[in-house]
């Protein structure tokens, strides 16, 4: 089962050359963005949605699908950077169950280019039928982009949604259906960066529905989170060096630079001369640091046709899933295993174990590091909240009619106050720091081990007599081994 068919590799490689020579006429691309309302449609998602656009050379016939489809309203709501900003973040941690929103402001979209509707499904749908009649005369590469927020259907799948403008939503069947529409000698590239967007994988089916038939479309798809985790937070704050998620990664790797034009490199693990999605997909697993658990559409086909248990995919040894590897794959398993301190033949299965029947899941080094710094938030929140309320006794009650009047003038005169507020806002991001070195320790688990049964159910595949269901996968394969002539950073 475990033999590596050098054959079938070296005919994917040609195919990869040939591919990169001929990918030079221009691209169309659907970048769709925004929140489902002002209040979510936060300055991270612009962002993301701007370095995209950016990236798109001119002659790149393109559709921007953003928010309200308005350059004029305000609709974008981002964090108020101003005085009372310490003192805000500070009665934040002492009063953490009181949700207290932090100061924003809504300003108009700032994505420097012209919108051509809003983030809608009829907008979508009419975008789609004009690239229909388009690429039915002259066939061309799709990019679909899609940057907000999802929300989960734990019963079924294809009823996942993209949160778009206006509170509606777009299911993983309403998007199947849609690009069901297009031409099938056009390749589609389709980049999701929500919660729960792993769910959209199933586009490669009927329906959305990955019990139904494999769809006639030429897709590839790279996912921020599987489909029932959440995606790396869209966030209010105005620091873009803070913006990290699986799209950032992915892009940066394409096109060699991230979005503050810092130069990113190392991700051609074939050195062909060129980055493919799979070897950008590779990259992003490698150095997201972020608690996504990206995956593709070749993961969703290997899960439903790749029928192989998982006693026997875990007790393959990491020397034979090595050997099945791609360049860009071995990358990823030997730069996740160091992460995570794995070695030996059965990492794979000491990897399941640490997911799935620990807990708390976690090294013990990191464990004793969360509960340090849980203490000493605890303690400081104590003795902050004391000092406080033997003030203002009136914040204890933060239903009544006064409360509102009574946080302000605490917040300000507490504000003055600036070491204890910096402290306490230091000590909370040592807090969050631990705890987020919990959840990412079970994201980059949750990476190794997919990414381990990915390369297990692939080489199933190959060995099997199927000749009709190996030739869909190349088919796939050959897809996520492809790339787009993006614009280069300086």
């Amino acid at each position: 089962m475990h033999r590596v068919i050098t054959t079938a590799i070296l005919s994917l490689c040609l195919v990869f050359s040939a591919f990169a020579e001929e990918q030079t006429e221009p691209f169309h691309a659907v970048i769709v963005g925004g929140g489902p309302n002002i209040q979510n449609n936060v300055l991270q998602i612009e962002s993301h949605t701007r370095f995209i656009i950016s990236l798109l050379p001119p002659e790149t016939k393109r559709t921007i699908l953003f928010a309200d489809g308005s350059t004029t309203k305000a609709t974008v709501s981002c964090e108020v950077m101003d005085a009372s900003g310490d003192a805000q973040r500070a009665f934040e941690v002492l009063f953490s169950d009181y949700q207290l929103d932090p100061p924003t402001q809504v300003r108009v979209e700032n994505l420097g280019v012209p919108i051509d509707g809003p983030s809608s499904r009829a907008a979508l749908h009419r975008a789609v039928s004009k690239l229909a009649v388009s690429l039915a005369q002259k066939p061309a590469p799709i990019l679909f982009y899609f940057a907000g927020h999802g929300d989960q259907d734990e019963e079924k799948e294809s009823e996942t949604r993209y949160n778009m403008w206006n509170n509606e939503d777009l299911t993983v069947r309403e998007l199947a259906t849609e690009l069901s529409r297009l031409p099938s000698e056009a390749p589609v590239v389709l980049v999701m960066a929500q919660c729960y967007s792993g769910a959209f994988a199933n586009v490669l089916f009927r329906d959305g529905n990955a019990k139904e038939p494999q769809q006639s479309q030429d897709i590839a798809g790279f996912f921020a989170s599987a489909k029932d985790r959440e995606a790396a937070g869209c966030g209010l704050r105005t620091d873009e060096e803070e913006y990290q998620d699986f799209s950032s990664y992915f892009f940066g790797a394409l096109s060699g630079h991230d979005r503050l034009n810092h130069p990113v490199d190392g991700a051609d693990y074939d050195s062909d001369g060129r980055v493919s999605f799979h070897e950008a997909f590779c990259y992003a697993l490698i150095h997201d640091p972020t608690t996504d658990t990206p995956t593709c559409t070749s993961d969703a086909f290997l899960v439903r046709f790749a029928h192989v248990k998982n006693s026997e995919i875990y007790s393959t040894s990491f020397e034979k899933i090595r050997a099945a590897a791609t360049p860009a794959q071995s990358a990823a398993l030997d730069a996740l295993s160091e992460k995570l301190e794995l070695t030996g033949d059965a990492r794979l299965l000491a990897a399941y174990d640490r997911l799935h029947l620990s807990d708390p899941i976690g090294r013990s080094t990191q464990i004793e590091a969360y509960r340090h710094e849980q203490d000493k938030l605890c303690a400081l929140r104590k003795s902050g909240l004391a000092t406080v309320l033997s003030r203002w006794p009136a914040l204890r009650w933060p239903k009544e009619s006064k409360f509102r009047d009574v946080l302000a003038d605490a917040m300000k005169k507490t504000g003055e106050d600036s070491d204890f507020c910096r402290k306490l806002i230091e000590t909370e991001k040592e807090f969050e720091s631990a705890d987020d070195a919990l959840e990412v320790e079970e994201a980059m688990l949750v990476r190794f081990t997919k990414l381990c049964e990915s390369i297990v159910r692939a080489q199933h595949v190959r060995d099997s007599s199927d000749t009709a269901l190996k030739a869909r996968f190349e088919h796939l394969w050959r897809a996520e081994q492809r790339s787009l002539p993006l614009v280069h950073g300086a």
